[in-house]
């Protein structure tokens, strides 16, 4: 029996002109009450999947769903309850574990880096 899912991504794809790639039919699957992090250079497509995925962007193909929806056309009160963290963010000190830890704390973990 699969866990439940918090992201699924199926064959998502993004390109911008003149024909850049970004995202190339990712298949991806976040279980509920997972930590996952978006690791690559930069240009590699990671700012860009969390936009589709939030409903920033629409992709060029394929399908997404956060939290059981696809939050392009999710109504308000389901966007609500998804949320992004980007670098820019935080204080400099916070680095990206230590605002997992922080704001999203689990039974064991330490919130100082």
């Amino acid at each position: 029996m699969n866990p439940p899912v918090a992201i699924e991504a199926r064959r998502l794809a993004k390109t911008f002109p003149p024909s850049i790639t970004a995202v190339n039919r990712l298949d991806l699957r976040v279980p509920t009450g997972s930590v996952y992090g978006l690791i690559g250079r930069n240009g590699a497509g990671k700012s860009t999947l969390l936009r589709c995925l939030m409903g920033l962007m629409r992709a060029d193909s394929g399908g997404a769903e956060v939290l059981g929806h696809d939050l392009w056309t999710a109504p308000p009160e389901v966007r609500r309850r998804v949320a992004y963290v980007s670098h820019g963010t935080c204080p400099p000190r916070a680095g990206g574990c230590g605002r997992v830890c922080h704001w999203c704390p689990r039974p064991g973990w330490s919130r100082q880096w």
